[in-house]
């Protein structure tokens, strides 16, 4: 039996780790390869009508939403010689222009859109993609598409323009829908800590440490592998 319940220990801790990795990558908040720079002057917002796109085609799970290039979303968001147009129809998704009068109504839409909206200021002119805002510490946060500016998510500060001075925005008709996050049980957390734990392990310390990693995942992954080797050890048992 020792050698069974060594075997179920080794295999859950290795479920348990490979649970873990996955769940730490499918939570990551910020996926890089959605940012894009502008492919010249005066295409800042096409860019980041692109950005938001990308970010809501990710979101809702499109296997190829990195095929949505300036050059895919163009022809159906771009008016030559006037600029991004005010209605635009790509795909599933149908982007829309209003006009913006405060920072505060600029923070209620872009935290009604996780995928981001695009935000712009017609006086300097230049526009960014807006991806979120921070209620405790009043920070806007965004992805410059200009050239110079930092890569990646950036506070609004770092960017060309600033949050106060925006004054229209591009957003999705219907924001992506965001599943809400399962939560855990302490006596989940702990009994699937115990599980993962070699048993000259699971001292109190060592087990509470071990809570902070378990996430909904890792309870799956534990109990299918906790079903499935159980099944294999009868077998084996009684032949």
């Amino acid at each position: 039996m020792r050698f069974f319940k060594n075997m179920l220990t080794g295999s859950l801790t290795a479920v348990f780790i490979f649970a873990l990795s996955f769940s730490a990558l499918a939570a990551a908040p910020d996926d890089d390869s959605v940012y894009i720079r502008q492919s010249g002057s005066g295409m800042c917002t096409l860019a980041s009508a692109t950005m938001v796109l990308r970010n809501a085609a990710r979101l809702s799970g499109e296997e190829d939403w990195q095929q949505i290039t300036e050059d895919a979303v163009r022809p159906y968001a771009w008016v030559e010689g006037t600029g991004l147009s005010w209605d635009i129809s790509y795909g599933n998704f149908h982007m829309v222009q209003t006009g913006i009068s405060s920072t505060d109504e600029l923070a209620e839409l872009v935290k009604a859109h996780p995928e981001g909206i695009v935000a712009y200021d017609s006086w300097y002119p230049h526009a960014i993609f807006l991806t979120d805002y921070d209620e405790e510490t009043g920070i806007f946060y965004c992805a410059d598409p200009a050239e110079g500016t930092p890569a990646g998510r950036i506070p609004v500060s770092e960017s060309l323009i600033r949050a106060e001075n925006v004054d229209a925005a591009w957003y999705l008709t219907e924001a992506v829908e965001i599943p809400e996050k399962e939560e855990i049980s302490t006596d989940e957390k702990k009994e699937s800590a115990i599980k993962a734990l070699p048993a000259e392990e699971t001292k109190e310390s060592a087990i509470e440490e071990k809570m902070k990693e378990i996430s909904p995942n890792t309870i799956k992954e534990l109990a299918a592998a906790n079903s499935s080797l159980n099944n294999s050890a009868q077998i084996i048992v009684h032949p």
